[in-house]
């Protein structure tokens, strides 16, 4: 299972605040991606997970997404 996986991730944070016209925004992100990959014989099997928070000042409005995902897939040649 070790030489045919490999397993990827990233974590990204960003916070801002502008002011525009006296009226004060302001921006948080938070997002998080994990990702596995195995070959199995032919087959190319995916799996990974993805959060993604977002809220925004101003707008009231807030945004969480939670995904979990899985994939097989196999190569072949058509000609």
């Amino acid at each position: 299972i070790g030489r045919r996986t490999t397993m990827n991730g990233s974590w990204s944070k960003m916070n801002y605040r502008t002011v525009q016209a006296g009226i004060e925004r302001e921006n948080q992100l938070d997002q998080l991606n994990f990702h596995v990959r195995h070959w199995f014989r032919q087959l190319d099997c995916r799996a990974g997970y993805r959060r993604y928070h977002q809220k925004l000042s101003g707008t009231g409005g807030l945004y969480n997404a939670n995904t979990v995902y899985f994939q097989v897939s196999r190569h072949f040649n058509v000609f």
